[in-house]
């Protein structure tokens, strides 16, 4: 998802640069816009990824902690 949006952001920017390619300082401008939209993208969902990775470790960890338990409860 994030490099989707970078790439329209990106290829937005692009055409505007080419637009006013004269007008180098509108350029970098953009071209810094991009770099942060860029970054909060990638972080946000690196953050999204780790949150998702703990859900995933405490329901494998409940999900073992249950088998345990039927098995132990068959064994009687």
């Amino acid at each position: 998802m994030e490099l989707i949006l970078s790439a329209i952001i990106g290829g937005m920017i692009v055409l505007i640069g080419i637009k006013f390619a004269p007008k180098r300082s509108i350029l970098k401008l953009f071209l810094k816009m991009f770099l942060v939209i860029k970054d909060y993208l990638l972080g946000v969902g690196a953050e999204s990824l780790e949150k998702f990775k703990d859900l995933l470790a405490e329901c494998r960890a409940e999900y073992k902690k249950e088998k345990a338990a039927e098995k132990e409860v068959h064994m009687d």
